[in-house]
């Protein structure tokens, strides 16, 4: 699965969200959100992941 189909994916999930997304929740929604990613992320062999994320997950 593509990266940015992941996104997309988990925004449509947390649409539910978007009245909260008015003010200060937007950020905390887009913690969330790259919470979900990055838990997609590190379920994948290091291998497969880009060098920047395997030198920052050290």
């Amino acid at each position: 699965m593509i990266f940015s189909q992941m996104v997309l994916a988990n925004a449509t999930r947390m649409k539910n969200c978007t009245n909260q997304m008015k003010r200060e929740d937007s950020w905390r929604v887009a913690r969330i959100l790259a919470a979900n990613v990055w838990q997609i992320l590190l379920k994948k062999p290091a291998a497969q992941l880009p060098i920047p994320v395997r030198v920052a997950s050290r």
